[in-house]
C-alpha cells in the first residue's frame, strides 16, 4: 500500500450488523445528505492542491453495494468521482484506488461498478491499480452461514473475472483469532494463499452500540504475547501487518453527518503521524504514547503496540 494515502468515509449505512463495528448502528442517510456529501468528496478530488499530496485514495462507507447507491443521482455522483479518480490513475497521478466492500450479500452493486468502469471504458484493473478492501471475522461478522458462502463466492468471482484486481482483507485481533491461531485452525498463509488476498490487522475497539463488552472479543495479554512469539517464528512475513500504522491512511475525511462531533459543514478530517509515538493526533493518547485504541486487552492496561514493536 502506498506511504501517502487519503480516505473518505461517507456514511454509516450498512445493513451486515457485524458485532464489532465501531460506526454504530446503521442509519438511512436522506438522499439530499447523500448529495450533499458527495458534492462535498467530488470539490475535494477536483482540487488538485489536495490530491497531488497522495498516491492513494481509499473510500469506506458503511457500504456502497447493498442499494446504498439508491437513486439515479447518487449513483451518477458516486461513479463520476470513481472515473475522474481512474483517469489519474491512468495519468499515473495516482497509484491506486480502494473500495471497501463486506462481500455478504449474493447481490453486490459493485459488478456493475467494475463492468462499467474498470473493465471496459476505463480498463485501469490492467494497472494492478484498483484494490478491493473487506474483511474477515470468526465470530461477530457471518452470523448465517450463507454470510460466509457469499463471501468466498463474491472472493473468486473478483479473482476469476476482474484477475487484475487485489484484495486486502482486514481482521480485528480478537481472542477469537487469537485462539484460532494458537490452536492450529488458522494460519495467515493459508489464509492469504487460499483467498489471494493480503491481509492487516487491526486492535479490537469496542462497539458504539453494545452496552456491555464483547464475550472474548478483547484479547487477554498473555495470550496475544504467546499468538505474537508464534507469528514471528512461524509466519514472520505476516508480522509487518499487525496493527502496523504504515499500512493505514495518512489522512482521512470523514463526511458522515451522524455520530461524530464534526464542524457545520460536515466535514472531520483525522491526519495520523507516522513513525512516531502517537499513531493520531489528539489527547487520547495511552502513558507510552500510543493511542488509547491500543489499550485494547481485556485483562491488562498494558499497550498492544509497544507489546508488538517489542519483538521486532
Amino acid at each position: 500500500m502506498s506511504n501517502k494515502s487519503i480516505q473518505f468515509e461517507l456514511w454509516s449505512e450498512c445493513d451486515v450488523g457485524c458485532d464489532f463495528c465501531f460506526l454504530g448502528p446503521s442509519q438511512k442517510t436522506p438522499v439530499n445528505k447523500k448529495i450533499e456529501l458527495l458534492d462535498s468528496v467530488f470539490n475535494l478530488i477536483q482540487d488538485n492542491n489536495l490530491i497531488k499530496d497522495y498516491d492513494t485514495v481509499g473510500f469506506i462507507g458503511g457500504e456502497f453495494w447493498q442499494g446504498q447507491l439508491n437513486t439515479p443521482e447518487i449513483k451518477k455522483k458516486f461513479y463520476l468521482i470513481l472515473s475522474i479518480l481512474s483517469q489519474k490513475l491512468i495519468s499515473k497521478e495516482l497509484d491506486s484506488i480502494w473500495l471497501s466492500a463486506s462481500l455478504i450479500r449474493a447481490k453486490q452493486d459493485l459488478w456493475e461498478v467494475l463492468d462499467n468502469y474498470f473493465k471496459t471504458i476505463i480498463p485501469i484493473t490492467s494497472t494492478g491499480g484498483l484494490w478491493i478492501a473487506t474483511s474477515y471475522d470468526f465470530v461477530g461478522r457471518f452470523h448465517k452461514k450463507i454470510y460466509l458462502d457469499n463471501w468466498k463466492n463474491n472472493i473468486f468471482k473478483l479473482h476469476n473475472e476482474y484477475s487484475n484486481i487485489r484484495l486486502n482483507t482486514t481482521m480485528v485481533l480478537t481472542q477469537h483469532l487469537i485462539d484460532y491461531y494458537l490452536n492450529n485452525k488458522f494460519s495467515f498463509f493459508e489464509f492469504s494463499k487460499n483467498y489471494n488476498t493480503e491481509i492487516f490487522c487491526k486492535p479490537p475497539v469496542p462497539s458504539r452500540f453494545r452496552e456491555s463488552p464483547l464475550l472474548n472479543f478483547f484479547p487477554r495479554r498473555d495470550d496475544f504475547l504467546k499468538f505474537l512469539n508464534k507469528v514471528i517464528k512461524t509466519e514472520d512475513k505476516f508480522y509487518d501487518k499487525l496493527c502496523n500504522i504504515k499500512y493505514r491512511a495518512d489522512t482521512l475525511y470523514t463526511h458522515r453527518q451522524y455520530n461524530i462531533s464534526q464542524p457545520k459543514d460536515g466535514i472531520k478530517i483525522v491526519h495520523r503521524l507516522k513513525n512516531e509515538k502517537n499513531e493520531i493526533k489528539d489527547d487520547e493518547s495511552l502513558v507510552c504514547g500510543h493511542h488509547i485504541a491500543y489499550g485494547a486487552y481485556g485483562d491488562s492496561s498494558r499497550c498492544m503496540l509497544c507489546d508488538i514493536l517489542s519483538l521486532i
